[in-house]
């Protein structure tokens, strides 16, 4: 069963491109919207570290995890943003590495905030078909079709965004495009080519209800589509309670023929302290895949570095 989980997690990761989203994905992703669009490397007034960690579909061998850390600095009086972020992916034999930089610009304008950004990004392709997790009745190596040892490639590619504020802070909306340069990573003989990377779109939009005092409501979605595949869309909605405890929920749409969606996801976090904020989720799967596995879990950490002596505390998934 490994060489068999190994093949299809593999196909679906690295070798079907163009069917499939080739970005990381996240349930927390207002916690992650400069990973996203390049356009909030100038948003706060601080310095933040984000560190996530995602580990989907529990109980099967070479399920895919996500690791990444970005990184965000407002320079020049807040107007100018700079952004990083480094994230790997790992699933069965793959292995996929992204680092992109970003900057962002502020404009002030009627009724709000705009900020515009633009991304450089790298991204490193390996698969190890000299892992021993592949198995097979027959020997791996009879096949000629099937490489003998590790293969790598690095792309370079690029992306841009916008995002615009409300002037009171109660609604935002943001757009953002990646993979333009749509590079190839085949390692294929002859010089044929295979798989390129396909241009991803993202849209994400939120804004904020105050039914009682200290109560907060913001309700959030997300929709990506990458060409030849389907849309995605994240419908997520966070109460907080005086900016301290977090709850909320999200629907992920997608899956298979049955058409229920793809998940059910429950989240919570807690601002620990002026500076730090955890959340942790639980994906419930609604796909016929929920069988074979216990859910998906992801972790997610941030930290203001000197935050502003006045003021509230800076809301972890506000705008």
């Amino acid at each position: 069963m490994k060489f068999v989980y190994a093949i299809i997690i593999s196909a679906f990761a690295f070798l079907t491109p163009l069917a499939a989203q080739q970005e990381m994905m996240f349930t927390q992703f207002y916690q992650n919207k400069l990973y996203y669009n390049p356009a909030f490397a100038a948003t706060s007034p601080s310095p933040i570290l984000n560190l996530a960690h995602r580990s989907q579909w529990i109980g099967i061998e070479g399920a895919p995890t996500t690791t990444m850390l970005g990184y965000q600095q407002p320079l020049l009086g807040q107007n100018l943003g700079l952004g990083l972020n480094l994230g790997m992916t790992k699933a069965a034999i793959t292995r996929i590495f992204n680092g992109d930089l970003s900057y962002s610009y502020k404009f002030k304008v009627n009724k709000g905030e705009l900020y515009t950004g633009l991304r450089i990004s790298i991204r490193q392709y390996a698969i190890n078909w000299a892992d021993p997790s592949l198995r097979a009745s027959d020997q791996i190596q009879t096949d000629n079709a099937i490489p003998q040892e590790a293969q790598n490639k690095l792309t370079v590619n690029f992306g841009a965004g916008f995002y615009f504020r409300s002037g009171n802070e109660q609604w935002y909306i943001s757009g953002a495009a990646h993979r333009l340069a749509r590079s190839s990573y085949d390692n294929a003989d002859f010089g044929s080519e295979l798989s390129r990377e396909s241009i991803h779109l993202n849209m994400m939009g939120g804004f904020v209800l105050e039914p009682a005092a200290k109560i907060d409501i913001e309700p959030q979605i997300l929709l990506r589509y990458a060409f030849y595949a389907p849309l995605d869309l994240d419908f997520n909605v966070m109460a907080d309670y005086d900016n301290k405890f977090y709850l909320g929920l999200t629907y992920r749409t997608g899956g298979d023929v049955r058409g229920f969606g793809e998940s059910v996801d429950v989240i919570s976090g807690i601002q620990a302290s002026k500076s730090l904020y955890i959340g942790l989720s639980y994906d419930i799967g609604m796909t016929r895949l929920r069988k074979f596995n216990n859910g998906t879990v992801e972790a997610a950490i941030r930290y203001i570095i000197n935050p502003p002596d006045q003021g509230e505390v800076q809301n972890p998934i506000g705008f």
